[in-house]
């Protein structure tokens, strides 16, 4: 599984896309926008499909969007319920947390 990533000035998405006869269709994203005059990511959506379920994807998606905001200086807030979620249960993500 490799998560890509596409940002554009305002927000963007993390993504995994499907093998085989699924190649190139995102299965799994999370998407977010960005507020630079607070330096906030907010994680809006994310969405896995069934087929990925149970095997870790949106906690990799999650985790991808954290360090990307780290990286960049950024807090997270995270809108989306199970991006919040992942949030309160990674003592890890406290420091990126807006």
């Amino acid at each position: 599984m490799h998560v890509q990533h596409r940002q554009d000035e305002s927000g963007g998405e993390f993504f995994v896309e499907g093998e085989g006869e699924s190649g190139g269709e995102a299965l799994a994203e999370l998407s977010y926008s960005i507020d630079r005059a607070l330096g906030v990511m907010v994680i809006r959506h994310t969405r896995v499909d069934d087929s990925l379920r149970g095997q870790g994807v949106g906690g990799k998606l999650v985790e991808a969007a954290a360090k990307r905001a780290y990286a960049q200086g950024l807090k997270v807030n995270p809108v989306c319920s199970f991006a919040r979620a992942v949030f309160d249960k990674t003592p890890e993500y406290d420091d990126v947390r807006a």
